[in-house]
């Protein structure tokens, strides 16, 4: 949800407030009528007749009374408040999960180090599952939408990889810095894991459109992933 929409939203429950007030007080009153001068009272009352007992057989009935003119509108704009409040909520609970998982900058300019423990942890590497995982990055790309789900969709992959080879994540270390460093603790070329890393970045959380020349960096990137991963101890030739 863009944030032209929730000013929308944020506008039509305030409406949607402000109406409902306006309408439980009623009409204004501008004009107030002269008070006459009091006259001889004249009884004009006539004589009351009480209506006949219902019997058994005779429902009574109920006299509602007008109905209020107004509670058609009321409904409405409780209606559209109610919708404004929930639009509202979702938007923030979406934009909350976005901040938690972002980082902070539109880029990093340095990519955390590998840590200790995970190279240590690089002769036990599952080396085909990450070769497998390349080939299906590439796929992703040819099989997405536009130019912004192939990027996203090819790191992904990639993620879910790296959780799947065994090796344990660091507490402080988030999906993405994982699957680095796991990529890191084989004889990956580097560069291509970090400019692949740096445009999924890029793409998911900045504002800049992504272009056709920003998909051929990411399958240049994974191509050349392949190939060094085919000559990794352990990996496929």
């Amino acid at each position: 949800m863009s944030v032209p929409l929730v000013r929308v939203l944020l506008v039509l429950a305030l409406v949607s407030v402000a109406a409902l007030g306006a309408a439980s007080f009623g009409p204004w009153a501008t004009d107030v009528a002269p008070v006459a001068p009091p006259g001889p009272e004249i009884s004009t009352a006539e004589p009351v007749t009480r209506p006949p007992e219902p019997t058994d057989t005779q429902t009574p009935e109920v006299d509602l009374g007008p109905l209020d003119s107004n509670a058609w509108l009321v409904a409405v704009l409780v209606l559209l408040g109610a919708l404004a409040l929930v639009g509202l909520g979702r938007w923030l609970a979406r934009a909350a999960r976005s901040w938690r998982e972002s980082p902070r900058g539109s880029e990093p300019e340095h990519l955390p180090d590998l840590l200790p423990d995970m190279a240590d942890a690089a002769p036990a590497l599952a080396v085909d599952e990450l070769q497998d995982a390349v080939a299906q990055a590439l796929e992703a790309i040819d099989a997405a939408r536009d130019s912004h789900d192939a990027v996203i969709a090819a790191w992904l992959v990639l993620e879910r990889a790296a959780e799947r080879t065994g090796v344990p994540r660091h507490p402080a270390q988030s999906p993405s810095e994982f699957a680095r460093s796991v990529l890191a603790a084989t004889d990956a070329h580097a560069p291509s894991a970090d400019a692949l890393l740096r445009l999924y970045l890029r793409v998911r959380f900045g504002t800049a459109p992504t272009t056709a020349k920003d998909v051929t960096a990411a399958r240049d990137a994974l191509r050349r992933l392949t190939s060094d991963l085919s000559t990794s101890p352990g990996g496929a030739a």
